[in-house]
């Protein structure tokens, strides 16, 4: 019996989705009117400048992903209070004049707090503002996919992240079945950190995601099972606070986390 085709566009989809079937952005049309390989070496990087970007970047996500972004999302990116960096080919089409930019893949980032269930405490912490880096959207076009696009995108968020000793790490979710993104992420020395439990909501159907998570300056995994109250002690221990006072922080710690809310981050590929 012959094995069943996989008409998905993206493996970010559910496996067996058939909704994902066409492209919409307007490069996959410039490449077939280029008819020729990109030269890779000329790829650029760049920030978001024009609103055209904007446009497509909205059509390539929606063959990248399987979550409706909001317009705010995009107006976000626009306004550069999410970081994005995009990865540019500019070329002339053959009966054009004037040169056409396309965009061949893009990733969208911001700075978070640091969480404790990630990184290994450190009383340094009490001083200083550590931070992370989360990846919220990461996707490169079918048509130039395993040339080293996505390779090169990461390694511009690592370098921000290298010039700022105060990130300790960079991470992301992403839901397990997607098996090229999980490869991807561990070729770049990614490592698993935790699952979060139905996560993502996808066409009727709850998933969980995988937290995978590379330290950055010096930064450490956190104690497997460490737990709030030992963190909470082993600080008592060391500024010598009372111990009905660590209980009290013990509690108050708790039931923050039993009232935050749900988060619903954007998911990538």
């Amino acid at each position: 019996m012959s094995k069943k085709k996989d008409t998905r566009l993206s493996q970010a989809f559910p496996p067996g989705f058939k909704g994902n079937n066409k492209y919409y952005a307007k490069v996959h049309t410039y490449l077939k009117e280029l008819g020729q390989e990109i030269d890779v070496d000329k790829i650029e990087f760049k920030e978001i400048e024009y609103q055209w970007e904007i446009d497509e970047l909205q059509k390539l996500h929606k063959e990248w992903f399987p979550v409706s972004y909001p317009d705010a999302f995009f107006q976000a990116l626009y306004e550069k209070r999410y970081e994005t960096i995009l990865a540019v080919y500019r070329v002339k089409l053959p009966g054009e004049r004037l040169e056409k930019t396309l965009i061949l893949g893009s990733i969208s980032y911001e700075l978070q707090p640091i969480s404790n269930k990630i990184l290994k405490f450190s009383m340094k912490q009490l001083c200083r503002e550590y931070q992370a880096i989360y990846i919220q959207t990461f996707g490169v076009i079918n048509e130039v996919r395993n040339k080293g696009i996505a390779s090169k995108l990461l390694s511009q968020v690592l370098q921000e992240a290298d010039e700022d000793s105060d990130i300790k790490y960079v991470y992301l979710d992403v839901i397990p079945y997607n098996e090229a993104a999980i490869r991807f992420y561990v070729k770049q020395n990614f490592s698993y950190a935790f699952r979060r439990e139905g996560f993502y909501e996808l066409f009727g159907q709850t998933y969980d995601s995988h937290v995978y998570v590379l330290f950055r300056n010096g930064g450490k995994r956190a104690w497997r099972g460490e737990s709030c109250r030992k963190l909470v002690e082993k600080i008592a221990h060391v500024v010598n606070i009372p111990s009905h006072c660590a209980d009290l922080c013990v509690y108050l710690s708790t039931k923050l986390k039993k009232n935050k809310k749900k988060k619903t981050d954007f998911i990538e590929v």
